[in-house]
């Protein structure tokens, strides 16, 4: 069995269907393995099939509507199920690549009525920040991306310094 999807550049494209949407996640990382083998030998193909998987699950099944209205909510029946603690949690955002996956985590999140917040994964905690330590947060990460990258240029010269030496 397969289904017929339209491509832009290809006009219409047959895939395989496959029963579960982990082998249609291993089909689509074999792919991308045959066609982008520079992308592909940087991956790790486990953690890469795990993420299609997980983003194939999500698109699958439209986030649910949140019961009190609120349009940044994903609308988790398990945070809306208790009435003595309700939390209102928006989706998680997070880097992504050969480096990890759930890198520096963050979704808004609201606890009863208080004030919403950003929760941020730091020391594998999750601190709920508001706005001025959300832009204290922001700060800092700006200042962080460039110590980053002063740290990938040394590394650049250290690797060039050690190939012209051998």
């Amino acid at each position: 069995m397969s289904t017929t999807v339209p491509t832009p550049e290809a006009g219409i494209q047959t895939v395989p269907a496959a029963p579960t949407y982990r082998e249609l996640a291993e089909m689509v990382v074999a792919r991308i393995t045959r066609e982008m083998p520079a992308f592909a030998a940087k991956l790790n193909q486990a953690e890469f099939v795990t993420l299609v998987t997980r983003s194939l699950q999500r698109a699958a099944r439209p986030a649910p509507m949140c019961p009190d209205g609120r349009t940044w909510c994903t609308g988790d029946p398990a945070s809306h199920a208790d009435p003595r603690e309700h939390v209102h949690r928006g989706p998680e955002q997070s880097m992504n690549g050969v480096y990890g996956f759930d890198v520096m985590a963050a979704h808004l999140v609201q606890w009863n009525d208080d004030a919403v917040q950003l929760a941020f994964v730091g020391m594998g905690e999750w601190p709920d920040l508001d706005l001025k330590q959300a832009d204290e947060l922001v700060d800092d990460m700006a200042a962080h991306l460039d110590r980053l990258r002063a740290l990938r240029g040394q590394l650049a010269a250290l690797q060039t310094a050690t190939k012209t030496v051998r």
